[in-house]
């Protein structure tokens, strides 16, 4: 009895599981998908102008790796570290530092430092140094800099048709920008728009009387208008 009540139990939750699924993937009655297709881009092109701003008034932070000259603590370690045990590990440690920093400081072309040189971004070989000014390079640079203001708000006809505003042309701007464009984003916003159905509005200019209007609108009124 126990093992029939169980069964059926695990029979019940799964139908009800499984027809909640099936209800929750068909299409909600009445949401048009033209409507809900233009929605979608105009949410794209409006991350796509916030990434523009973004960027263009708050730097990106720098690598800690490169403003701490890793490849240096690097250096240093191999040699006088591996003094105290088997000797001089540089060699060994080369290839594998040197090619993953190469790597890595690719990811940080807009960062503050590297914008400004301020950060020698090129400095990946293993070397026995403590010489490192990269952190006091980049205070210099940056201590008399603030969040960048004055940048203009994009309207929708900027959006859609893919002009940048006027003001908006500082380097990351721009090219923010015009990596939209290249990615087709305010062409799509614009080609969903002009797919979106135009609504038939009647003509309500011969209505005289509230009747009069009920039926330009296609609304049967109650009785018969006087």
């Amino acid at each position: 009895m126990m093992n029939r009540i169980g069964l059926f139990s695990f029979a019940l939750v799964a139908s009800l599981s499984l027809s909640s699924v099936a209800a929750y993937a068909q299409p909600v009655p009445g949401c048009n998908p033209q409507v809900l297709d233009a929605m979608q881009k105009k949410a794209q092109a409006k991350v796509a102008v916030d990434v523009a701003q973004t960027e263009t008034m708050i730097d990106k932070p720098d690598s800690v790796l490169a403003m701490t000259c890793f490849s240096n603590s690097a250096g240093t370690t191999a040699v006088r570290g591996g003094s105290i045990f088997s000797g001089d590990f540089t060699a060994g440690l080369r290839p594998i530092i040197e090619d993953a920093l190469q790597a890595f400081f690719d990811d940080f072309q807009d960062g503050a430092g590297f914008e400004a040189a301020a950060i020698d971004y090129t400095a990946t070989a293993i070397t026995d140094t403590q010489a490192c000014d990269e952190v006091k390079n980049l205070w210099s640079t940056i201590k008399d800099q603030g969040v960048r203001a004055g940048l203009p708000m994009a309207t929708l006809n900027n959006i859609i048709n893919g002009i940048i505003p006027t003001g908006g042309d500082p380097a990351e701007y721009t090219d923010n920008w015009q990596q939209s464009i290249t990615d087709g984003i305010f062409t799509d916003l614009q080609a969903a728009i002009g797919a979106l159905p135009v609504p038939a509005v009647p003509s309500f200019t011969s209505g005289q009387k509230m009747c009069e209007v009920m039926l330009a609108a296609g609304i049967t009124p109650p009785g018969p208008c006087p």
